[in-house]
């Protein structure tokens, strides 16, 4: 998810997936795919300027 200010406002920027060995990620509007090794490699894609930070939100069953 992205977050904008200090938490002021928010929005899902992407959903994936996590396997043992690697991440599949794509942006919410279909314009980004990733393959990363680790979670974490996807918020840097997310990131805009100093306003605009991403997170990672898991779900849980």
């Amino acid at each position: 998810m992205q977050e904008y200010g200090d938490r002021v406002d928010g929005r899902i920027a992407a959903w994936g997936m996590a396997f043992a060995d690697h991440v599949e990620v794509v942006s919410v509007g279909g314009g980004l795919r990733m393959g990363l090794s680790a979670p974490e490699s996807a918020l840097h894609g997310f990131n805009v300027g100093n306003r605009i930070r991403a997170r990672l939100v898991w779900f849980n069953r």
